[in-house]
């Protein structure tokens, strides 16, 4: 081994332990307790209503959508249903069912 090999070899131990050694003595001085000097106390009373959610299982249910939502056939069979029916009462020949 050469003389300057071995001098780096020592320089750069040398720098690994003060460096190593720097180091938890940085890590040891950060995880120290800190602590302060209570000066006064002050009760506080004071009411937070603060909103909360409430979750639950419901049944839900859902009417049937309806086939004929215009009512269609309903007002096409109620108007000959009507038709008839008036010209039963009336006779046919144009009386009104006041006159019956």
């Amino acid at each position: 081994m050469d003389k300057s090999m071995i001098k780096g070899v020592l320089v750069g131990g040398i720098a690994m332990v003060v460096l190593g050694a720097g180091a938890v003595t940085g890590y040891k001085s950060l995880n120290k307790p800190t602590f302060a000097e209570v000066v006064a106390v002050k009760e506080v009373t004071e009411t937070v209503s603060t909103p909360r959610e409430h979750c639950e299982d419901v049944q839900v249910q859902h009417e049937a959508p309806v086939k004929d939502s215009n009512r269609i056939a309903g007002t096409v069979v109620g108007g000959v249903a009507g038709g008839l029916l008036g010209s039963v009462i009336g006779g046919g020949n144009g009386k009104t069912f006041g006159k019956f």
